[in-house]
């Protein structure tokens, strides 16, 4: 990642055309541990001021990514909305709006335009590379879209050679 504060380490490189167009998916990633999976575990561990604290955080984090990331007319996390205008490109990711879908983080639950993104490949859309093709998967199927993983698995997984 680039600059942002701490140290990070983010394996896809194939998804993005700059590091900087890590940061919506990296930030919808971090609010979604802060609100949902960190407080889980400490209130295991009894930590209620912990997990209360963490998911204040987690919540601070992901109303930032929603005001810098989120385009309200489309309804979806755009990765490059911050740079649009000066790359002249409309991009999104498979991780932000994966990461969205699978811990509702877009803004009233509305999943249907970045489910329709995931799953008709818009030529706009950034994918991850093989070992985190998952993250669309999963979320197409939150989406009710087994279609599009069946079809794929027969047509794109099936035939491939071994990794």
């Amino acid at each position: 990642m680039e600059n942002i504060g701490i140290p990070t380490v983010w394996i896809d490189h194939v998804a993005y055309k700059k590091q900087k167009h890590k940061q919506c998916a990296f930030s919808l990633y971090i609010a979604a541990m802060c609100k949902i999976a960190t407080p889980v575990l400490a209130k295991a561990f009894d930590e209620y001021q912990f997990a209360a604290e963490i998911e204040m955080w987690g919540q601070k984090i992901l109303k930032a990514t929603i005001s810098k990331y989120w385009d309200s007319a489309k309804k979806v996390f755009v990765c490059k909305k911050t740079w649009i205008r000066e790359e002249n490109e409309l991009r999104y990711c498979d991780r932000s709006l994966a990461m969205a879908v699978l811990y509702g983080l877009n803004p009233l639950k509305n999943d249907l335009f970045s489910i329709h993104i995931l799953a008709d490949k818009l030529k706009e859309l950034g994918l991850s590379y093989s070992a985190n093709a998952n993250w669309r998967y999963w979320a197409l199927a939150k989406g009710k879209r087994m279609d599009i993983i069946l079809n794929e698995f027969r047509t794109i997984w099936y035939p491939s050679p071994s990794v």
